[in-house]
This record gives structure tokens, sequence and C-alpha cells, in this order.
């Protein structure tokens, strides 16, 4: 009679166990079909939309607008000279009652820049506009790098989620066949009760994932500067995991923004240097006034003035932005040198991430599959239980998990690469 009594019961365990596998298939998108079963969610969002709301609503990206705005205006008007300068004077103004009559002449006056003065201080500009591109191009691949990040870590989360949901089903069969074997006599209470107490581990494991998951949603939400966190990531792995080899990056490393800034920033110091010796020549000053004589005669005063360059305040700007400008050289091979070292380190958290995200991807996940559908084929022939089939299936959802934690290092290593590509659109 216990085994009649048992058998409706294993048979309707097995053939859910047998449905869930052939559905449950976790799926790298987010939109497995455990997500159909929850409550309708706001809105979804991809990793593109991400990327772009984030942009839109970052403040350092609009302020650097605003800085190129600003250096766009610079722009437009250097290389020009200074304003002339318009004027009257009086002379011969009569000091007492026999003094005779003042005469009132009216000029201007006009700087003329020596030394080639006016195309440098263009060229400065122009190339201070070149470095805030530069340092706009880093910045919105900084950004770039934190949203994959704050991405992957809420997705991965989603991921899991649904996988633990599967897995506290599984301990919640175990848990409903101990409880029959104990009522049938075919068990005591103790397994029944180990199986309860992993039922409720399984479902704590389950709360604390919801929270993270919740936890990393707000993350992400509030890096994009959006009001809600209710929403459905949507990714696709196979999206991101192709990256360039490392010899094609350290070629190009010198056109990276972060470096391609700090060269152009060089190029400021130097043209600096370059200006500042210009200036050395002081600027000739020509001033022409017009009068009229007392003949009635119309004529023109003329004069040239040249800045007496006796404090040495030219020659010593001129020796200061030479120093700056091989200070900014050196900082140049510095950083290079930084970059490149930070570079090969990232690299190789990446690849380690990818070979091992590869091999339980390839090896471990395939052999588990084949173990689960063999220890099922295996109960269905008689010769394994319903337990032993719930625990292959609890190890192949750990290997789904460990999957997904090993894809989020990927993700995670790809994110810290980002600004080491050429640029946004790379």
């Amino acid at each position: 009679m216990r085994v009649l009594f048992l058998f409706p019961l294993i048979a309707l365990a097995c053939a859910s166990a047998e449905k869930e596998t052939a559905e449950f298939r976790p799926s790298f998108s987010g939109s497995s079909n455990q997500e159909t079963e929850r409550p309708m969610l706001q809105s979804s969002l991809s990793l593109a939309d991400a990327l772009h709301k984030a942009r839109e609503n970052s403040p350092a990206l609009r302020a650097m607008a605003y800085q190129k705005q600003a250096q766009i205006e610079r722009l437009s008007v250097a290389g020009r000279w200074k304003n002339p300068e318009i004027g009257w004077k009086a002379e011969g103004l009569p000091l007492g009652t026999s003094g005779g009559k003042e005469e009132v002449l009216l000029g201007v006056r006009q700087a003329i820049p020596l030394g080639g003065v006016l195309s440098k201080t263009e060229r400065l500009e122009e190339e201070k506009l070149r470095s805030l591109q530069h340092r706009q191009a880093f910045l919105t691949l900084e950004l770039d790098s934190r949203v994959r990040g704050l991405f992957a870590s809420a997705l991965v989360f989603q991921e899991v989620v649904v996988l633990q949901e599967h897995r506290v089903e599984i301990a919640k069969k175990q848990s409903e066949l101990q409880e029959a074997l104990v009522e049938s006599g075919e068990e005591i209470g103790g397994a029944w009760e180990d199986a309860k107490m992993e039922q409720f581990r399984q479902a704590s494991i389950l709360d604390e994932t919801r929270r993270r998951h919740q936890i990393a949603l707000g993350d992400l939400a509030l890096f994009l500067n959006i009001s809600t966190s209710s929403f459905v990531l949507r990714g696709d792995v196979e999206e991101v995991v192709d990256f360039p080899k490392l010899e094609i990056l350290l070629r190009g490393l010198e056109q990276v923004p972060v470096l391609a800034e700090a060269f152009s920033s060089a190029q400021v110091a130097k043209i600096q240097a370059d200006l500042a010796e210009a200036r050395m020549i002081p600027a000739v000053h020509l001033e022409l006034f017009y009068r009229k004589t007392d003949t009635g005669h119309h004529a023109l005063d003329a004069g040239v003035f040249f800045e007496l360059p006796w404090n040495g305040q030219a020659a010593a700007q001129s020796r200061a932005q030479s120093a700056e400008a091989s200070a900014a050289m050196q900082k140049v091979q510095w950083q290079l040198q930084e970059t490149r070292m930070a570079l090969r380190r990232r690299y190789t958290d990446y690849t380690l991430a990818s070979e091992q995200w590869k091999k339980i991807q390839e090896e471990v996940i395939p052999a588990l599959s084949r173990k689960t559908h063999i220890a099922e084929l295996q109960y269905q022939a008689g010769e394994y239980s319903l337990t032993e089939v719930l625990r292959y299936r609890t190890d192949w959802v750990n290997g789904e998990i460990a999957q997904l934690n090993a894809w989020k290092e990927v993700l995670l290593a790809l994110a810290h690469l980002r600004p080491f590509l050429l640029s946004e659109n790379d």
C-alpha cells in the first residue's frame, strides 16, 4: 500500500520535473519563460537605451559641451588685432588770461603685434579646442564603462533570481517528497526536517538575491538619472564578448582619448612657450592725430611707441613656459607608461574571466546537462529515486548560476577596458 500511495505523487513530481527540464532554459537575453509569469513591470531597458540615457543626462558631458562652446567663441576671435583706440587731446592750454588759444586734436592709436603673435594665438586656441574634444571622448568612454558595469551587475542578478526561483522549487519538491515518505512510514522525520531546512535556506537566498537585484537596479537608475527602477533589463552576452586583441590596442594606444588629451595638452604648453617667446618682441603702438593749423591747413601728427622690456617679465615668462612645455612632455611619457601597464593588467583580467566563462559554458554546463538527462532516464527506468534526480537538477542550476557569475566578471572586465578604445563607437 505504501508503494501504491507514493507512486502517483512520485509520478506527478517526475512529470513536473521533466516538463520544467524541457521548458526551463535560462537565457542571457533577460526574457526567459519564467519572466512571462511575473507581474508586468513598467518598462524594459537595453544596454543601448542605458548608454543613451546616461549620455543624455550626464552633468559632466553637459558641462563639457558648454566648455567647448566657450572655447569655440574664443577661437572665433583669436588671431585678430586689438581694437583701435580713439581719443582727443588738447595742446597749448592757456594757464592764464594772457595765454594763447589751445589746439584740439582728434586721433587714433593702434597696437601692431610683431613676431607672429596673432598666428600663434590662433594655433593655441585651436589646440585647446582639440584638447577639450579629446577630454569629451574620454569622459564618454568613462561614462560608458560605468554604465556597462552597473548594467552587467543588474542583469546578472535579474537572471540569478530566475535560477534561484527554480532552485527553491526543487527544494520544495524534495521537502514534499520527504513528507510523503515520512507519512507513509518509508522514512523517519529527520530527513524531512533536513529537507524543510534546505527549502527555508534556498528561500532565504532567493530573498537576498532579490534584494541585491533591487539595489543593483536602483544604482543603475540613479546613475542614469531616471525616476524609476521598475524595469526589466534586456541584453545578450554574445554581443559583448568579442574584443580586439591586446597587440591591436597597444599599437593604437597613443590615439586613445586619455592619451590623446595628454598629447594635446603638451602641444598646448609648447604653443604657449612659442607665444611667450614671440611676445618678447615688444608690440609697436602707432598714433595718428589730426589737427588744423593756424593757417587753416589740415595736418597729421604721427607717433610710434615701443615698450621697453626693462623689468624682464617677458623673458622670464618665456623661460617659464618653456619649462612648462618640457614638464608636459615628461608627463605624457609617464602617462603613456602607466596606461600601457594598466591596459595589460585589465586585458589580463578580461582574458582570465573570458576563459573561465567559456570553460563553464562549453564544458561544465553540457556535462551537467548530460548527467541530469541520464539521471532522469535512469529514474524512468526505476534505477534512480526522485530525490537523486532533483539533486542532479540542483547541480545543474548551480552550474547555470556559476556561468552567470562568470559572465558578470567578463562584462565588468570589458567595461574596465572601454576607456582604452579609440572612441566611444569602437
